[in-house]
């Protein structure tokens, strides 16, 4: 894996040898990424390839914490989802100590996706639901100080009073939490896309995707996995 993760830094400015690397950042900025255990590229057919984690320690790492230190600025974070099981497991964080606030961490548990954030007036979340074993898409986006959580196209509650200046973040994981492998996520994940500055869907109910994901204006990474096509949601 030392070996893979070499030729990603290497082949981050050469766009050749970037489109031989499946997790290669698609965004303007082509952020390294480095792989944690074994996370793996899945084909699942009909163009639409995602990263499936199925080992405690795999994980996808950006250690650029620019990608999401948003500040108070507008941003969107989605992605499609499809959980193996129900147990616990971190789907993206930006911490980078337990104790450390302004920060955020979108979690699955038992069939509920969550999105985290906190600083030292304590923690503001906002709840999903989502089905094992079938692809979900997922987008958490904050506008003007509110943030509102997209589950295929609707939203799961009125959206929530959010001004976290998220500026202490660490490391991005990707599939797990940032310091240990108890709470890893079991899984698949699809068309990825963080952006900052610009709250891309908003309203009660938003178009889901249906091609694969493109770089917008401010968009800070971009994981396709080489898919020509996202998951179809019910």
């Amino acid at each position: 894996m030392n070996l893979i993760n070499s030729f990603s830094n290497f082949a981050r400015n050469n766009n050749f040898l970037r489109s031989l690397i499946w997790y290669a950042d698609s965004s303007n900025a082509s952020r390294t990424i480095t792989l944690n255990g074994t996370p793996t590229q899945s084909n699942e057919g009909s163009g639409v390839i995602g990263v499936e984690f199925d080992n405690p320690s795999d994980a996808l790492v950006i250690t650029d914490t620019s990608v999401v230190n948003f500040g108070t600025q507008d941003f969107t974070v989605e992605f499609f989802i499809k959980p193996a099981n129900n147990n616990y497991g971190t789907v993206f964080d930006s911490r980078r100590t337990v104790s450390i606030n302004n920060n955020f961490h979108i979690a699955w548990n038992n069939g509920t996706i969550s999105y985290i954030t906190n600083n030292n007036s304590g923690n503001v979340g906002i709840n999903g639901s989502i089905t094992v074993g079938m692809w979900s898409h997922v987008a958490v986006v904050r506008s003007s100080g509110s943030s509102i959580l997209y589950i295929n196209g609707i939203a799961t509650q009125a959206a929530i009073a959010d001004n976290r200046n998220l500026t202490d973040v660490g490391s991005l994981y990707i599939g797990k939490t940032y310091d240990n492998d108890n709470y890893s996520f079991n899984g698949k994940l699809a068309g990825i896309r963080v952006v900052k500055g610009v709250a891309i869907y908003s309203g009660s109910n938003i178009t889901v995707p249906t091609s694969a994901l493109t770089a917008v204006s401010g968009t800070q990474l971009l994981l396709n996995f080489r898919a020509t096509a996202v998951p179809t949601v019910v």
